[in-house]
């Protein structure tokens, strides 16, 4: 679940191989939904300017790129062993907090 400003899954781990994510947006503002690969802690991944994540110094897996307030969106992909970090990118959002760790075994 997406809201101002934090990112709260349901659970913190899956299996690996084929996970998707149903996203919503309780909050009343657009989010972005971004699955991030990296062994980087969530709070410590480089950021652009201190307004958002850089995406070319991480490595994106999946990605929702609007979700409008109380609106829902899914999805899916191939998720290997490892860290993840689930944030939304909206310029400032990161930094206030959204981001959530999620471990793939």
């Amino acid at each position: 679940m997406l809201k101002e400003f934090s990112v709260t899954p349901a659970v913190g781990a899956a299996r690996a191989g084929s996970v998707a994510f149903a996203v919503r947006n309780a909050g009343a503002i657009p989010h972005e939904f971004l699955v991030v690969q990296t062994d980087v802690p969530p709070d410590r991944l480089p950021q652009k300017e201190q307004k958002a994540v850089d995406e070319t110094a991480v490595r994106v897996i999946l990605r929702v790129e609007v979700i409008d307030g109380g609106q829902r969106a899914t999805v899916a992909g191939t998720l290997s062993p490892g860290r993840y970090v689930l944030l939304c990118n909206v310029p400032s959002h990161y930094e206030t907090g959204m981001y959530a760790a999620f471990t793939v075994q």
